[in-house]
């Protein structure tokens, strides 16, 4: 799990257990959220202590019975010498 800014935008990349990578605006109300992983399928919040799942919906706590989920980013998980033939001036991630 990535917790980072695209621009103005409070992102989480977060890989779900293995499955395939999701990204959320993970702003809610206005505001980041701060989140850790709570166990292989979920994520919670600091804020709130809601737990979020693989869809970016709230499934426990507080944000849950209000029925929030975070936006979905748009990501494209592919390999490495793929997307650099293409895209030759990408910058490489670094935490």
């Amino acid at each position: 799990m990535i917790l980072d800014e695209l621009g103005e935008v409070p992102v989480v990349l977060w890989s779900g257990g293995g499955r395939m990578l999701r990204a959320f605006d993970r702003r809610v109300d206005g505001k980041a959220l701060l989140l850790a992983p709570a166990d292989g399928e979920h994520l919670r919040d600091a804020e709130t202590g809601s737990l979020w799942d693989f869809r970016g919906c709230a499934v426990e706590g507080p944000l849950a019975e209000a029925k929030v989920c975070m936006t979905p980013v748009p990501v494209l998980w592919a390999y490495w010498f793929d997307w650099r033939a293409y895209n030759s001036e990408t910058d490489i991630y670094r935490r």
